[in-house]
């Protein structure tokens, strides 16, 4: 959808043009910064290695977008570890010697901080991938290194390693930042590739063929995707010699109809709005298109959950939910999708970081307006953050029954002063007194889950805020898994509507609903698919005309349902 802003007349000279983009993600010089987020797939890192940190600036609440190359970043303890401003490698970390330190980055004095532990673990394997890889004349492979350390950790290496190749001339390998491990294949031949770090080598070998790419094949073919998702395209490449090789990530991608669809460098497609569009994909002269449906309606609003107003206890954490209104009558959830912000970032900050959009997090007493805004479209909710004290904690359920391999999922709910009641699940400190009966997970997603492991009895708690912790007993029973099945026994559903699956195993010693523990799979995700297994397993998605069986796998059992999507 297009649309302009008019601005009064003295500005009209200054303005060419208006306009936006359907992303939620995007560029605007007449907003200020109001609040940073600094990210990191790690928390702790091995001494000597490094770790990337990521800055997303939010700017009014209206579009976020990444900083990390504009923000000034500083260390509180460079003996510990060192963050680079350098053009290139900005928001880099090394460090240099165990101890925790505090990473800052501020821009316009906005800041953020984020908290890195180092530890003194060494290096106990190396590892590299891909193994004695095959490449065309003229194109790169990247390497990657892992190493495990002697705390049982894995970490990513690949920036940290020292990177040779035996024989340069037919393959060249980069150590230069932000290219590290890049392969390019130079010559036809054979050479050795190594990693070397703190000691450690390991090596493959890499082949250079004298290959020339003929043809591009794209995947999946005339796909159909529902409006506001996001699916992967893939590009395949054959050569001379009869090999394939994925060049996904280099070939040019465009779409024929950006405001149908766009697709970034990745191959990955954000759908906007109903409409046609043909995916391309182009490398060193040889092309190659397919179609692409967009279907389940034009956005017509969005709504927010919980509703407003929400209060929230000082120091805990909630998960909001931005949920699309369609013009076709049909709704889904797209909270990652929109822009989140906090009018009132010192009581409450709200993510917009992959994986984590819409996760709310209050800080202190006082009120905020939350809103999830995208395109034309910005619902806010009414937060209060109050500081009541907490009288107890509830777990649920208190006496559950599962079957070894099985899932349960528990919920602790805080009891504050004044009748206040609060679910505390994301910020309560889960543990089992018996870890070789029932684990449970204690980060995100499977905070709060609880994985059946042998027959017995545990006792689940959940701590938080200093009173006693809540508990539930959790009996693990063994027993042998005779059959699934799935309700309802037939599903239909239009375009762009939603329903939900639900699977029973029957075991020898009775049954229980294992819809989080199978393998869900759709046979062909143009007609129907599951469009986020972690947040909403078992949730189906109508995408477009046509009839499949969707199958459900457990603990070697299978069950299937017929889908009509009309």
């Amino acid at each position: 959808m297009r649309f302009c802003l008019w601005f009064p007349v003295l500005l009209l000279g200054l303005l060419t043009g208006c306009g936006s983009s359907n992303d939620a993600t995007r560029s605007n010089n007449f907003l200020p910064l109001t609040a940073i987020e600094v990210t990191s797939s790690l928390s702790q890192i091995a001494n000597l290695t490094s770790a990337q940190l990521t800055a997303i600036g939010n700017f009014s609440g209206q579009f976020t977008r990444d900083i990390t190359a504009e923000v000034a970043w500083s260390s509180s303890d460079p003996a510990i570890a060192t963050v680079d401003n350098q053009p290139g490698s900005e928001g880099r970390v090394t460090a240099v010697a165990p101890g925790t330190v505090t990473l800052t980055a501020d821009l316009d004095g906005v800041t953020a901080v984020f908290l890195l532990t180092v530890s003194n673990a060494t290096i106990s394997t190396l590892t590299l991938s891909p193994l004695t890889p095959s490449v065309g004349k003229g194109l790169t492979r990247q390497f990657t290194a892992t190493g495990t350390f002697s705390d049982a950790t894995s970490q990513d290496l690949t920036s940290d390693v020292s990177w040779s190749s035996t024989v340069p001339t037919v393959a060249a390998i980069s150590n230069s930042r932000g290219s590290e491990g890049l392969a390019s294949a130079l010559l036809e031949g054979t050479t050795d590739i190594s990693a070397t770090f703190d000691g450690m080598t390991a090596s493959t070998t890499m082949t250079v063929t004298a290959a020339v790419l003929q043809s591009l094949a794209l995947a999946p073919q005339n796909a159909a995707m529902v409006s506001l998702s996001l699916r992967s395209f893939t590009a395949t490449g054959s050569f001379s010699d009869g090999t394939n090789q994925d060049l996904t990530a280099q070939v040019a991608w465009s779409s024929s109809d950006a405001t149908v669809a766009e697709i970034d460098a990745t191959g990955v497609v954000t759908s906007l709005k109903s409409g046609q569009t043909t995916i391309s994909a182009t490398l060193n002269g040889v092309n190659a298109g397919t179609g692409l449906k967009v279907t389940g309606g034009d956005l017509t609003g969005i709504s927010i959950t919980p509703v407003s107003p929400l209060t929230l206890v000082a120091g805990t954490r909630a998960q909001l939910t931005a949920t699309g209104q369609f013009s076709n009558n049909t709704s889904r959830d797209i909270t990652s999708l929109v822009t989140w912000n906090s009018g009132t970032q010192a009581v409450a900050s709200i993510s917009n970081v992959s994986g984590l959009q819409g996760r709310l997090s209050a800080l202190a007493q006082g009120t905020s307006i939350i809103t999830a805004t995208y395109d034309t479209f910005s619902p806010s909710l009414s937060l209060t953050v109050s500081t009541p004290g907490l009288n107890r904690l509830d777990i649920s359920p208190s006496a559950p029954i599962i079957f070894i391999g099985t899932k349960q999922a528990f919920a602790v709910t805080g009891i504050f002063a004044g009748g206040l009641t609060q679910d505390l699940s994301l910020d309560a400190a889960w543990s089992s007194s018996n870890s070789a009966v029932a684990g449970i997970g204690t980060v995100d997603p499977v905070r709060g889950v609880a994985t059946g492991v042998a027959a017995g009895q545990t006792t689940i708690s959940a701590a938080f805020g200093g009173v006693p912790d809540g508990t539930a007993t959790l009996d693990v029973q063994a027993a042998t898994l005779q059959s699934l099945s799935i309700v309802p026994l037939t599903v239909n559903v239009s375009p762009g509507a939603t329903v939900q699956l639900a699977v029973t195993a029957t075991y020898s010693g009775g049954s229980q609903d294992v819809s989080a523990d199978v393998i869900w799979s759709s046979p062909d995700e143009s007609i129907a698919t599951f469009m986020d297994l972690v947040r909403h397993p078992g949730l189906l998605t109508g995408v477009d005309v046509g009839t499949i069986d969707v199958q459900a796998a457990f603990g070697g059992q299978t069950a299937t349902v017929t889908v009509n999507v009309q």
